[in-house]
């Protein structure tokens, strides 16, 4: 637990405010990459220059935050594609 709070204290709050946003989905909750930072762009938690569309920022968010083990990315296939 200690290298993850560690971790966690180091993320930027911007980023640390999107994670805290995750914890009103149950755990193994499934998610688009997307339609998580759609949901962040909507509550107003990327911030951006206008260097970066807000999505590409998101997108960084999301990517540093599976980078630290704080979310997990997993690969879904089609059901048909499942047998």
């Amino acid at each position: 637990m200690g290298a993850l709070w560690w971790s966690y204290q180091h993320l930027d709050e911007q980023v640390r405010r999107c994670f805290s946003y995750c914890s009103m989905f149950a755990q193994g909750h499934m998610f688009g990459c997307d339609e998580l930072v759609d949901l962040w762009i909507g509550e107003g938690f990327i911030k951006t220059n206008l260097d970066k569309k807000m999505e590409e920022v998101g997108q960084n968010y999301f990517d540093k935050l599976v980078s630290c083990s704080f979310l997990m990315f997993a690969i879904c296939l089609p059901i048909q594609m499942i047998k």
